[in-house]
């Protein structure tokens, strides 16, 4: 009996043993649980993309139970530094799913020369400073970790430090380095305060143990006092304005009792013109003030990157509305002032366009011809075979004749009996304006008015004299191109191509085989003026070491100091430029040629070209346009603006400049503007005083 027990009891544990090592087998030698699927999400990570981290890590094809989840997690983030957090988490039987969180940038760094200006006790009224935008700074989160480079970001806020911040300079910060000053550690704890309070921090200066802050309103803290009690001081003051209804100009913090200075009056709200521009690339929020004399200042800027937006056309109204939403909302808070109505830019493929002429009866042909005749001849124009897909945007009047007399640019005050016009037409796609006016009405604003992009740029870019010599404004957007033709001081010819400055950085991070972004900050920096750092080689001989540095210079990047993470070889500028940029670009001034040949007026420009738009700043451009064209160009510049035009010294702005002057002349007119609504869209017609343009209104 005892020995069949015993039989019994190894007869278990041999089937233990063998079922032991068959679900060894089966978990550990079959491919039942080998990982074939990882997927990535990415989450405000921006700096890496989905392939990269899958190569960066060694996950497919082990077994699920045998990967380290810690040292998987710890390899990404030592990888990229840009990476702040990593889930590991396993979905049976084969599968891995990565969550990436990206490090969110709290300020950009940049050094500067502010000793003298610092060390006055006058600190109220240091101006705000520009960072030369030919140098990178330093991106930090709000960890003190700095995991990027950038120069031109400005939904970010700037921090200058003093050249006398030594502890700054001798520990050479650089990418993966972690500011541990107890200095940096008061700034960002600062800077979350302010945040919260609602203030939105355009830049500030670090100069020894003195914070200013470039808001509204300035603020000036002391970073070696006690911290909590100047923010908790800052909180009362904030809120005792808001229930008096104060604007603050300036606060003090840094003694007992603070210095405070309120503004004495605010300003009239229809002296306030606001500008959208939503683009494919990024979207632009300009506020502007305009005093009695007719002066232009820019007091509140954002330019964030544009979401839901396709070839300057919404494609996700939820995505487009938050876009939108955040770069008001931080205009709004630069500026002090809640914006009610905007003139909104309009782009894309869909637009289209038509020179029409008409001809009307003058209403008394004994008297002179009024501003009645001319809405009368306008509405004749538009009396153009449309389809209900499409709704007129512009009607632009290009020359009128009265009796047979050509050539006249304004006819209100003439005596005639027949008045004649030349028209040009812009028409857009009703379903694009209805889904662009729905996205800023969500937001709470009215669209005043919609405007062809490329016909706001050329209010920021082109001069009167270029406009009646005749010349062609090009903004290359990101993923189209805007061709406006000016013929006698007004617009001839408009059309929109389907490419843009994002196709070179495609091309790039192709060929170099590196990410979007990273494409695009070595594209930005070969338009520099200033060539970006390149590697340098060692020579005994003094004048042979010259020459082959300068040679290097031209022909190798070190795109490690923009950056980049990149396992990258040594990038040839001329291979870059040669073999990649410049046959986009060249494909680019193509097709615009062909629209200045199906113009018809490619004879009558002598002023050539002037580009706009982000693409502009692309290195060779003008050299293609020339190459390609035979025309004399150049790169705009926004004129006509005053206050903050340096934070938009760029023709990335141009369109959204341009809605400010164009808005300023619709006032200056003393012309009624009605609102534009999503479910009815009322389009009205342009016209420049200047150029003698006469604007006509819809019912």
């Amino acid at each position: 009996m005892k020995r069949k027990k015993k039989s019994r009891f190894f007869l278990k544990l041999l089937l233990i043993l063998l079922l032991t090592i068959l679900l060894f087998l089966i978990f550990f030698k079959t491919n039942l649980f080998t990982v074939n699927y990882l997927e990535v999400n990415l989450n405000n990570t921006k700096c890496v993309d989905e392939e990269r981290i899958k190569s960066s890590t060694n996950i497919l094809g082990q077994n699920l139970f045998l990967i380290n989840k810690n040292f998987q997690e710890g390899i990404l983030k030592k990888k990229f530094i840009c990476i702040k957090a990593v889930n590991l988490s396993r979905s049976f039987p084969n599968k891995i799913k990565l969550g990436i969180s990206g490090r969110k940038p709290e300020a950009i760094i940049f050094q500067f020369n502010i000793r003298d200006a610092t060390e006055s006790a006058d600190l109220e009224n240091i101006a705000t400073p520009s960072a030369n935008l030919s140098l990178d700074g330093l991106l930090i989160d709000n960890e003190g970790v700095i995991f990027s480079k950038d120069n031109f970001n400005l939904g970010i806020p700037k921090v200058f430090i003093a050249q006398q911040q030594t502890s700054f300079i001798n520990k050479n910060y650089s990418i993966g380095s972690q500011m541990e000053d107890n200095i940096f550690i008061t700034f960002l704890k600062i800077l979350d305060a302010v945040k919260k309070f609602g203030i939105n921090i355009n830049s500030s200066i670090i100069s020894g143990m003195n914070l200013i802050i470039f808001s509204e309103p300035k603020i000036i803290f002391r970073l070696d006092n006690d911290v909590d009690t100047q923010i908790a001081s800052l909180q009362l003051i904030l809120g005792k304005a808001k229930i008096d209804s104060s604007k603050l100009e300036f606060i003090d913090l840094r003694f007992d009792k603070p210095i405070i200075k309120v503004s004495p009056k605010k300003m009239a709200k229809d002296k306030i013109i606001c500008g959208i521009d939503v683009g494919s690339s990024k979207i632009a929020t300009l506020i502007a003030s305009l005093d009695d004399q007719g002066k232009i200042s820019l007091i509140g800027i954002s330019a964030t990157p544009s979401r839901g937006v396709r070839k300057n056309q919404v494609v996700d109204i939820d995505e487009a509305v938050d876009a939108i939403t955040e770069s008001v909302e931080a205009s709004e808070r630069m500026a002090g002032y809640s914006i009610s109505a905007a003139y909104v830019s309009l782009g894309g493929p869909q637009i289209e366009s038509i020179n029409q002429h008409a001809v009307v009866a003058v209403s008394e042909p004994e008297g002179e011809i009024k501003h009645s005749d001319i809405q009368r001849v306008n509405e004749a124009a538009r009396a153009i075979p449309l389809s209900s897909a499409r709704e007129i945007l512009h009607v632009i009047p290009r020359t009128f004749t009265v009796d047979g007399q050509e050539g006249i640019k304004d006819p209100i005050g003439m005596t005639g009996v027949r008045l004649e016009t030349e028209t040009h037409i812009i028409t857009g796609s009703s379903t694009s304006m209805r889904n662009l006016v729905k996205c800023i009405s969500e937001v709470g604003i009215d669209v005043t008015e919609l405007v062809f992009s490329g016909v706001s740029s050329s209010f920021a870019i082109l001069t009167d004299t270029e406009k009646e010599l005749g010349v062609v404004l090009v903004d290359i957007g990101g993923e189209t191109t805007d061709v406006v033709i000016y013929i006698d001081g007004s617009v001839a010819y408009s059309s929109v191509i389907p490419i843009g400055a994002r196709h070179i950085t495609s091309d790039m991070a192709v060929g170099l085989r590196v990410s979007l972004e990273s494409a695009e900050k070595i594209k930005l920096s070969l338009g520099k003026k200033q060539k970006i750092p390149v590697q340098a080689e060692e020579s005994d001989d003094k004048s042979k070491a010259a020459s082959l540095n300068k040679k290097k210079e031209e022909e190798f990047l070190d795109i490690r100091l923009l950056g980049i993470e990149e396992d990258v070889q040594k990038i040839s500028r001329k291979s870059v430029v040669d073999g990649i940029i410049k046959p986009r670009l060249q494909e680019i001034f193509k097709f615009v040629g062909k629209e200045i040949k199906k113009s018809g007026f490619g004879t009558q420009i002598p002023s050539g070209l002037v580009l706009c738009g982000g693409g502009a700043q692309t290195v060779g451009v003008l050299e293609q346009a020339k190459y390609v064209l035979g025309f004399p160009a150049r790169v705009g510049e926004i004129q006509g603006l005053s206050g903050l035009v340096e934070e938009i010294d760029s023709p990335a702005f141009a369109s959204a400049a341009g809605l400010i002057l164009y808005g300023s002349t619709q006032r200056s007119q003393g012309e009624l503007h009605i609102p534009v609504f999503s479910s009815n869209l009322p389009i009205k017609n342009i016209v420049q005083k200047g150029i003698a343009l006469v604007k006509s209104l819809l019912p």
